[in-house]
């Protein structure tokens, strides 16, 4: 397949890589990166979102929760193990299966970033995250989240026209 693919050309040129799995973590300076993903070895999920590698990035203590489109039973089996985290970038675009009430009182974000080309879920969604700044990459645009030395936040919207 595709990835094989990436793997061989990888080491026909020599660069080296890892497979990234459940319960790896890097660490650069002062920012960590764990990720999770739910076991499915057993060849019960039902789906690849459900099998998604999620990265929980910390630094100065403020965390960035990187789901992917994590849903159904991966999310469930996970979710004793996802942290509060100041920013959530919404799961599967903003998908309302992947986007629980139950995920939202989990992770409790301050803002939750929406990347996808349609925000037809708007409402629904500022609903699931009623204590969160909810930001869609449709009508806002790259998001850029920052954390400062002293471990401040900002976060500004760009869209180009």
């Amino acid at each position: 397949g595709a990835v094989q693919h990436v793997l061989q050309t990888m080491a026909a040129m020599e660069i080296p890589g890892v497979i990234a799995m459940n319960g790896d973590r890097v660490s650069v300076g002062e920012l960590t990166v764990d990720l999770l993903q739910a076991d499915f070895r057993d060849g019960t999920a039902s789906r690849d979102n459900e099998t998604s590698l999620v990265a929980v990035l910390e630094y100065r203590d403020r965390r960035i929760c990187i789901p992917g489109d994590l849903e159904g039973s991966g999310q469930l089996q996970l979710m004793s193990s996802l942290p509060e985290s100041d920013l959530l970038v919404s799961p599967h675009h903003g998908s309302l299966n992947s986007n629980t009430p139950e995920l939202a009182n989990k992770i409790q974000p301050a803002v939750v970033v929406v990347s996808s080309n349609k925000d037809r879920q708007r409402r629904q969604l500022q609903s699931v995250f009623s204590d969160s700044q909810v930001l869609f990459t449709s009508s806002e645009g790259a998001v850029s989240y920052r954390i400062s030395p002293s471990g401040r936040t900002s976060v500004e919207s760009f869209l180009m026209k």
